[in-house]
């Protein structure tokens, strides 16, 4: 199509009007189809066939008709026909003048519909623009979640609501990036309530810190400044619906569209149709996509609360199941603590009901202990004060430690005493770890130092603590000093260190 390079009348031009947007032009071939410079439509010649009026019936009648087609009568009378012919000019020149005024308001009034529409359409094209970028910030922010979640400092409940309400803003921003279109006060609204939420949401998981506070409030003002201007875009497309429908569907006018046979508002239906179809499906796909991510997150990486965890570890624990509780341990540990608490529960006589913890402390309350994965219990028991230590290093709960009181001392005390004043070098050996090498041992310091006998004590006094112990044994001989410690719960003597020559 030849581009329309100028608006200049010269004699031999032709008046011509663009079907798009209605703007009047001369164009200097009639049978030639024009480029419109205001909307790009299609620019052609008015050619207005010259008509006369029936003398009889006022019907409009072609300047060589010579019978009217709607009463019969002859048009031009003989002895009248120079006259008539002068009237019909004169009529046909007044017609065409209120024509050409009709048209050039009407024309007038499209062409400044028209560029008032193209106008809105930039402002639709800058909310897409703004869908398209807030529909990647929900995304951006899904995978900085899905990827960092094992260090990010949320609690798992606030962690679920900010990513689903993510997962949902992304899925609805896509389908307004579609539908603003159709819709744009609506999808408007919805865009900005959507990010005031997300900002609010982010203010508060990061209590309250002024920067995001500002940030948030200057993003959101600057989506809820575009309602007002997509308010206005929604009357003019109410006001000039063909206009709307044309550019949206085809970018051209009405009037050749319909030359063409289109149906513009079925057109328009079928379009938002399937554009709604094609929304659904694309935003199924990212919540489906976020769902499935999601998933996985909680499978490995939730993080149950401790409280709940601890209450199952004290129901296998106060019914003495020693394999379950076993389990709570690493795996490197299993063997060893298998070994130990069968040792305990066998010589304090625990049997099937083990000791019920009471008056239990928790060093770190429920949140601090699943932000931190890490947890300390101490509890009274009947024997004395016990100890867990917990972690959660891959997301589960775990018993890195368990501190057992340790046996009573008094009875080794009182044992050792015993068989030391009663001379018994086989009864102190076998409170070693190893008797045998131990009662050489004795026997050999004794013989050192002229020993007929050990030397009777006359006095002792016990100090450590926890499973380290010493008794120090006051002699005629001088001090001796004896150290005991704690093996398979049992107090056991390390060393005996008699005194100097």
């Amino acid at each position: 199509m030849p581009l329309l390079l100028s608006t200049t009348m010269t004699p031999t031009d032709y008046p011509a009007v663009c079907d798009t947007c209605s703007s009047e032009y001369r164009v200097p071939d009639s049978e030639s189809a024009y480029s419109c410079t205001e909307c790009d439509g299609e620019v052609r010649a008015v050619v207005e066939a010259e008509t006369l009026a029936c003398p009889s019936c006022n019907a409009e009648v072609q300047a060589d008709d010579l019978f009217c087609s709607d009463c019969g009568e002859a048009v031009k009378a003989e002895g009248k026909e120079a006259d008539s012919v002068e009237e019909d000019q004169v009529s046909v020149v007044r017609s065409s003048g209120k024509k050409a005024s009709r048209r050039g308001r009407k024309g007038e009034e499209r062409h400044q519909a028209s560029r008032e529409l193209v106008k809105a359409f930039g402002v639709l094209k800058t909310l897409r623009i703004f869908f398209v970028l807030s529909f990647l910030g929900s995304i951006l922010t899904l995978l900085v979640g899905l990827l960092a979640f094992d260090v990010i400092d949320l609690a798992y409940g606030t962690f679920v609501v900010v990513f689903g309400i993510e997962a949902l803003s992304a899925a609805v921003m896509l389908m307004g990036a579609r539908m603003i279109l159709f819709r744009p006060f609506f999808w408007s609204v919805v865009l900005a309530s959507l990010v005031t939420l997300t900002r609010a949401i982010a203010v508060v998981t990061h209590d309250f810190q002024m920067t995001y506070l500002v940030i948030g409030v200057i993003w959101a003002g600057l989506f809820w400044f575009f309602v007002p201007m997509a308010s206005r875009v929604r009357r003019l497309i109410a006001d000039n619906p063909d206009l709307h429908i044309a550019r949206l569907m085809h970018g051209v006018s009405t009037r050749r569209a319909n030359e063409e046979g289109t149906d513009f508002e079925e057109a328009h239906r079928l379009a938002e149709r399937r554009a709604q179809k094609k929304s659904y499906v694309f935003s199924g796909v990212v919540l489906g996509i976020s769902i499935t991510g999601f998933t996985m997150i909680g499978v490995d990486n939730y993080l149950p609360s401790f409280d709940s965890s601890w209450e199952d570890f004290k129901d296998d624990w106060s019914h003495g199941r020693l394999e379950e509780v076993v389990e709570y341990f690493p795996e490197s540990q299993r063997k060893r603590e298998r070994h130990r608490l069968e040792i305990i529960s066998t010589n304090r006589g625990w049997g099937a009901s083990w000791p019920v913890p009471e008056e239990e402390e928790h060093l770190y309350s429920s949140s601090e202990a699943n932000a931190s994965h890490r947890q300390i219990v101490e509890a009274s028991l009947a024997s004395g004060e016990f100890s867990w230590s917990w972690s959660a290093p891959e997301n589960a709960w775990q018993l890195n430690e368990l501190k057992i009181p340790a046996p009573d001392f008094a009875s080794a005390e009182t044992e050792w005493l015993a068989a030391w004043n009663d001379d018994d070098i086989d009864r102190l050996a076998e409170m070693f770890e190893n008797p045998e090498s131990s009662s050489r041992s004795l026997s050999s310091m004794a013989r050192r130092r002229d020993w007929d006998s050990l030397p009777p004590s006359t006095d002792s006094d016990v100090q450590g603590g926890g499973e380290r112990m010493e008794i120090i044994l006051r002699t005629s001989e001088g001090a001796v000093l004896v150290r005991f410690r704690v093996k398979d719960d049992a107090w056991v003597v390390s060393s005996v260190k008699p005194p100097k020559r």
